[in-house]
């Protein structure tokens, strides 16, 4: 009777330890695709900060020659000419 219900227990040990490598191959493989996923929303802003970057870029520089262009008394004074 002894051996019989070591044998339940050890039976019953396996299943358990099955289980929890089961429920931890599972959460990882969540983890993994959560990583995956954020992997690319990172990207994805990488890209739109570098355009906005640019485009920042581009408004100082349009803002730069336009407001030289109206404030160089040397093109002022042609202007009046």
């Amino acid at each position: 009777m002894a051996e019989k219900s070591l044998s339940h227990f050890l039976g019953f040990l396996v299943i358990l330890l099955g289980y929890m490598l089961y429920e931890q191959s599972q959460e990882r493989k969540k983890l993994y695709e959560l990583s995956i996923d954020a992997d690319l929303a990172i990207r994805d802003l990488t890209i739109a900060v570098d355009s906005q970057k640019k485009y920042i870029k581009q408004l100082e520089t349009s803002y730069y020659f336009l407001y030289n262009s109206y404030n160089n008394p040397i093109q002022q004074k042609k202007s009046f000419q």
